[in-house]
C-alpha cells in the first residue's frame, strides 16, 4: 500500500526557487540527503531504522523536488458535440 504524497500540493514559484534561501535549503537539503543514503547502506542496521531512513530520504527528495518546474496544467476535455450527433440513437 502506498502513502499518499503529503507533499504534493507544494509548489515553489520560479521566483521562490531562484532565491537565495532556497539555494541555500536546497544545497543543505542534497547533503543531508546523501549522509542519509550513505548511512542507509550500512549493513548494521535494523529493519526498523532501514525504514525509518528511507522514509527521511523520501522526504528530502520530495522537497528537492519543488525546485522542478511543475507539470503544465493540461486543460479539460471538451466533449465533441458533433461526434455525439452522430451516434445513432
Amino acid at each position: 500500500m502506498s502513502t499518499p504524497n503529503l507533499l504534493a500540493d507544494m509548489v515553489l514559484t520560479k521566483e521562490e526557487r531562484s532565491s537565495a534561501l532556497w539555494q541555500n535549503l536546497r544545497a543543505r537539503f542534497e547533503n543531508k540527503l546523501q549522509d542519509l543514503r550513505s548511512r542507509n547502506d550500512s549493513a548494521n542496521l535494523t529493519e526498523a531504522e532501514t525504514a525509518r531512513l528511507r522514509g527521511h530520504i523520501e522526504c528530502l527528495k520530495r522537497i528537492i523536488a519543488w525546485d522542478a518546474d511543475p507539470p503544465p496544467q493540461q486543460a479539460r476535455p471538451v466533449p465533441n458535440v458533433t461526434a455525439a450527433r452522430q451516434m445513432p440513437g
